[in-house]
């Protein structure tokens, strides 16, 4: 029996030592072959590039009870359709950030895409009749080609557009700078739009009798619920043209006329003052609040925002930001410069409600003049060049050769081709901006 117990024990022994064996040589195998896998991601197959995780933000700050809040952009890009020259993706780079882009001076409209509704789609105003009894094929909506390279550029930036259904102006349908096209840039995954709300705030849109441009609403609402709001894009009647646009590459050449002319009846033909034109600014300005106060008074909704390019002097600006009421104020208060010229020109405006829209917070905008590369520079010096006569004299550029001599008088000048102006590739204006915040339902 004794014995019996001696050799249990010893079988007990070994098996606990060959498998304290086995893991130790585990353990070693383990150490000298054992890596660390980097994390692939898989590549998509259609695009084969890998997909980056993506994280809502949104809703983690709604879910741990921060505000959440919507970057908001106006910018006036300088007659979008009528320049050739256009940096399209530095521009839509620029305005990524936002979620909302609000457009001003958009002088011929897009070709609608797929899925379009086709009551907003603007180029069904450009449906000709038929001819000759032929049929108009109605199922194919071109736009403008330029224009259409501006929206394909916002587009790889994952923005959506609205457009209104026709221009405002001084002609229709001109694809000019004698009227343009409201439209917004929109990200789906923050906003939607609500077509219902975005209408011209008056049914005249030619030629109005208040208005150079008649403003035009676009009316949001988040994708969570929580706030909605109706944005009022504006462009006042602006101050005589400095005449910068007559270096740049257009496309179209329309009739010059009177620069921005104030409505006149009978043989009144005088051209408008600059005193005339600030107080039409100021007419503009009131019918557009006198228009918000009947809706707030008419409808739950209270949440407008005015903003775009207003065209004030400094010294409108000062006044105006003292004389606002009922609540009314501008985010620009401190009158800042937001054109891509010299000089002190506080143009651009976002104005406010502090009685209804208390999510509007600070005011600032995108200095391109600080994010885009510098206008190139003209070299107008003369050339040395080799005369092809006597291949030993020299010549400035210019000059003439005839059998073996050389003429260079000083009247004879080869064109200098100018490089299109920063105002053609970026815009006159930059883009401005505000952040609305909000942490619960408003109104």
């Amino acid at each position: 029996m004794k014995s019996l117990k001696i050799v249990i024990t010893s079988l007990f022994i070994f098996a606990a030592a060959t498998s304290s064996c086995k893991e130790k040589q585990s353990s070693g195998k383990d150490s000298e072959t054992k890596t660390v896998k980097p994390l692939v991601m898989k590549a998509h197959p259609s695009t084969k590039t890998a997909e980056k995780p993506t994280v809502k933000k949104a809703e983690i700050s709604v879910a741990s009870g921060k505000p959440s809040s919507l970057k908001i952009c106006s910018f006036n890009i300088k007659w979008l359709g009528h320049f050739k020259d256009r940096e399209n993706s530095d521009l839509a780079s620029v305005v990524s950030p936002c979620d909302i882009v609000v457009v001003q001076e958009l002088v011929a409209a897009p070709t609608c895409p797929a899925g379009y509704e086709e009551s907003h789609c603007p180029a069904k105003a450009w449906k000709q009749p038929a001819q000759n009894g032929a049929k108009v094929k109605s199922d194919i909506i071109k736009g403008d080609a330029e224009t259409d390279k501006f929206v394909k550029a916002m587009a790889m930036k994952n923005f959506r557009f609205f457009i209104a259904s026709k221009d405002t102006g001084k002609k229709a349908n001109s694809s000019s700078p004698q009227s343009e096209w409201p439209i917004v840039f929109y990200k789906a995954n923050k906003v939607r739009i609500l077509p219902e709300g975005s209408i011209y705030i008056d049914t005249e849109v030619t030629l109005n009798k208040v208005y150079s441009y008649v403003p035009h609403t676009f009316s949001f609402k988040s994708v969570d619920g929580k706030t909605d709001f109706v944005l009022i894009s504006v462009h006042l009647t602006p101050n005589k043209s400095t005449g910068e646009q007559q270096v740049c590459k257009v496309i179209y050449k329309p009739k010059k006329l009177p620069e921005n002319p104030v409505l006149t009846s009978g043989k009144d033909k005088r051209q408008p003052s600059k005193n005339d034109q600030s107080e039409k600014r100021k007419s503009e300005i009131n019918a557009i609040l006198s228009w918000i106060e009947k809706k707030i008074a008419d409808g739950k909704e209270k949440d407008y925002i005015i903003l775009g390019d207003m065209n004030l002097e400094k010294t409108e600006c000062r006044a105006l930001a003292q004389s606002l009421k009922n609540g009314w104020k501008t985010l620009n208060s401190d009158c800042e410069s937001t054109v891509t010229s010299k000089g002190n020109k506080p143009f651009d405006h976002i104005f406010v409600n502090q009685n209804y829209s208390t999510e509007a917070m600070e005011f600032s905008f995108f200095n391109l003049r600080e994010l885009m590369p510098p206008e190139p520079t003209i070299d107008v010096s003369p050339t040395p060049v080799m005369n092809p006569m006597t291949k030993t004299a020299k010549q400035p550029r210019g000059a003439i050769a005839m059998g073996t001599s050389t003429m260079s008088p000083k009247s004879v000048k080869e064109p200098v081709k100018k490089p299109p102006t920063f105002y053609c590739l970026y815009s006159d204006h930059n883009p401005i901006y505000f952040e609305w915040r909000y942490t619960r339902d408003d109104d």
